[in-house]
């Protein structure tokens, strides 16, 4: 049973990944296509290297409208 529920869970979080990654391809911005996002149970932890704030910004915002999204660690990095 504990294995069947782990294979539900990971199936979510790959789903979730893949929708995340999907919407930042769509913000048409570059550098989001090098960005890392890691799914796990919900909690989104998302890297790379960003070229202004405000990208980052709407970063965090694309993953935090989801709704099976728990929280979001930012671990990424804005070139100054």
């Amino acid at each position: 049973m504990r294995q069947l529920q782990q294979v539900r869970k990971n199936k979510k979080d790959d789903r979730l990944r893949d929708e995340i990654s999907q919407l930042l391809n769509h913000q048409h911005f570059p550098s989001f296509k090098e960005l890392n996002v890691e799914v796990d149970h919900g909690l989104v932890t998302i890297s790379g290297t960003l070229n202004s704030y405000y990208h980052r910004q709407v970063a965090l915002s694309t993953c935090q409208q989801l709704v099976d999204v728990i929280t979001v660690i930012d671990m990424m990095v804005v070139r100054e």
